[in-house]
């Protein structure tokens, strides 16, 4: 049996309204440490123990201080992104989807002596993220690079 394209869709939305029940607790950042991912698979993070939600923190070389602007701007770049807080080594972004809206955090906290970030990116509803955070965290991570380099450039 064939399906039409409009009964595709309509499966589609059922299954991401579904997905969306499970909602993770209201976003709650604790001071000095990113959040712990949920044992749902729609979260990554830098300190992570769970092999499933690791990705590496971001590094960077020269001033902290440029870093951390170039960092800010990269993530500001991201469509649908706004600063929810800043804090002294800390950064809490929230991204919402395009379709339905949802509202992803991405958190992000220095380590000056390692001249590195920590990164937390995570869907706080749904089960599954399909990929989108890891492929969010990767791009901040190109960006972010990129930003840098044409930051030094600049000077």
């Amino acid at each position: 049996m064939e399906s039409r394209p409009g009964q595709r869709d309509v499966l589609r939305c059922l299954l991401l309204a579904m997905l969306s029940m499970y909602s993770n607790e209201s976003f709650s950042a604790q001071p000095g440490r990113l959040a712990d991912c949920p044992a749902t698979p729609n979260c990554v993070s830098s300190v992570s123990l769970d092999k499933r939600n690791f990705v590496a923190s971001l590094s960077y070389s020269g001033g902290t201080a440029n870093a951390w602007r170039v960092l800010v701007d990269t993530v500001l770049s991201l469509p649908r992104s706004k600063l929810a807080v800043e804090s002294e080594g800390y950064l809490h972004f929230e991204i919402s989807s395009h379709i339905f809206r949802f509202t992803d955090d991405v958190e992000l906290l220095l380590d000056a002596e390692k001249k590195e970030m920590q990164i937390r990116s995570a869907a706080r509803s749904g089960y599954s993220d399909f990929g989108v955070n890891r492929r969010r965290v990767e791009k901040i991570r190109k960006l972010f690079r990129q930003n840098l380099y044409q930051s030094r450039e600049s000077k």
